[in-house]
């Protein structure tokens, strides 16, 4: 049996096309064990309501991130803050 890798798979879902989001996961999957799966934005926006169906069918979970300051990277930073104190050994 291979030795697959654990992959955190982090999502910026105010930058990411929903219609492709199950392709990239299965994609994601070929080179290891997806250990983590979490889409990060505001859930608060009007653009981003109609993730919340295939959020749970695909079991990504939603990270609130809210917009403190227009035109900054506050999802980014997040998510780069969370890779840091996560166990996987890839990040997508």
């Amino acid at each position: 049996m291979e030795n697959f890798q654990k992959i955190a798979v982090l999502i910026d879902a105010d930058n990411t096309q929903l219609s492709k989001l199950e392709a990239v996961l299965h994609e994601v999957s070929a080179y290891g064990r997806i250990v983590v799966k979490k889409a990060y934005g505001n859930w608060r926006k009007d653009s981003l309501k109609n993730w919340e169906p295939e959020l749970k069918r695909l079991a990504i979970r939603a990270e609130q991130q809210f917009d403190y300051v227009t035109g900054k990277n506050t999802t980014d930073i997040a998510m780069v803050i969370v890779s840091h104190g996560s166990a996987a050994q890839q990040y997508v």
